[in-house]
């Protein structure tokens, strides 16, 4: 009895060395730490350094809408306007005389003669007494013009203006005037081939007087003719205005 008691006793005990054998092998050894003497250390390395924490960005504010302000996406911004083209005044309309409005700017010279007529042996002397003995009915005239004018337009005026006698008539199949007598002096007074015809700068136009238009500036002539223009120089195939 007495030995199983010392045997209990001796199985505490070593149970005992184990746990403080434990103990002992579980803390670390800490090493003595060697402190610098003040003769060995930089009087430089004595000031203290300090170790600031870095710094974090700063957040931007953000504006608070307030209570009333609703709560809706970002809208687009609009785009700006294109700066506007500059003002272009219109052009002003050029300005041309109204019809019958005298374009002190613009004349036409004007002649009528009949000297071929005054010549001819085929003339009736009744009428030859009614004639210029020199076969001019007006010498050269400057005429101004008036908006829209033509050789037969020119043609009454001035002889009314002048007080010469003129009888013509409207040709609906030509659309123009045809005419018949200038001064008392017709058609076919000097045969079947007579009759008046104009030219315009020397040229015999193939229109109607009514469809020439005047601008300023041309020589209009009238002739009378006792062969169909061959002896005024309108050639071969003239024709009767």
């Amino acid at each position: 009895m007495k030995t199983l008691v010392t045997k209990r006793k001796f199985a505490v005990l070593l149970a005992a060395l184990v746990i403080l054998a434990l103990l002992a092998g579980c803390s670390p050894a800490v090493p003595p730490q060697e402190t610098a003497s003040p003769s060995d250390s930089n009087p430089d390395d004595l000031t203290p350094q300090t170790h600031e924490p870095p710094s974090s960005p700063t957040a931007a504010p953000v504006e608070d809408p307030g209570e009333d302000a609703p709560l809706s996406p970002e809208e687009p911004s609009e785009p700006e306007p294109a700066p506007a083209p500059p003002e272009q005044k219109p052009d002003e309309p050029e300005k041309t005389s109204e019809p019958g409005e005298t374009n002190k700017s613009a004349v036409c010279t004007v002649s009528i003669r009949c000297e071929r007529a005054v010549e001819s042996d085929a003339l009736d002397d009744a009428v030859r007494e009614l004639l210029p003995q020199d076969g001019i009915l007006l010498h050269a005239s400057e005429i101004p013009l008036e908006q829209g004018d033509t050789v037969f337009s020119v043609l009454k005026r001035v002889t009314r203006q002048e007080k010469i006698h003129l009888e013509f008539t409207d040709s609906p199949l030509y659309q123009t005037a045809y005419i018949e007598g200038i001064g008392n002096l017709y058609e076919f007074d000097c045969g079947e081939r007579s009759g008046w015809m104009y030219r315009v700068d020397g040229v015999f136009p193939s229109v109607g007087c009514s469809s020439f238009a005047l601008t300023g500036g041309e020589t209009v002539e009238w002739v009378y003719t006792c062969d169909l223009g061959r002896d005024v120089g309108a050639g071969e195939g003239g024709a009767l205005s």
